[in-house]
């Protein structure tokens, strides 16, 4: 495979490379785009980057810290590929592929807040037992030597 050329369809920029069979590709998010010619490469590049960047209507709710966030993803960000979220206080922002994204009724968003409060509650617990009990192996073992 060798790059052919960079091109720009839509506002982003490509690489294209050829392989040896003759095929035209180009990367795109996390996969790649193949097509015959350079000209059917460019025209799947446009109707991807199209497909990335129409606007959507995803509604969602998301744990912060205990409370419940509601929003609606409306695209992703050409560029970074991140979500644009639209939160139901009005504000805007960009949210990384990587979250957590539920769709859950109001009922079992009460349920699942009351089950993150119990899990960080217990989490907590477990913490505290942890350092109490914890042991010094090494220090035990200096012990254990100097106690010989």
């Amino acid at each position: 495979m060798q790059q052919l050329t960079e091109i720009e369809v839509d506002g982003r920029t490509f690489s294209v490379n050829i392989r040896n069979t003759g095929v035209f590709s180009a990367e795109f998010d996390s996969g790649e785009i193949k097509a015959e010619s350079l000209k059917e490469l460019i025209a799947a590049l446009r109707k991807a980057v199209k497909k990335a960047n129409a606007h959507l209507c995803i509604r969602f709710s998301q744990l912060d810290g205990v409370t419940i966030r509601r929003g609606t993803i409306t695209g992703v960000h050409g560029r970074t590929n991140n979500y644009l979220v639209t939160w139901d206080n009005g504000q805007k922002e960009q949210v990384g592929s990587y979250s957590e994204f539920l769709k859950l009724t109001e009922e079992e968003e009460r349920n699942y807040a009351e089950l993150m409060i119990q899990k960080r509650s217990l989490e907590t617990k477990i913490r505290a037992i942890q350092q109490t009990k914890k042991i010094d192996v090494k220090a035990k073992l200096a012990e254990q030597i100097a106690a010989e």
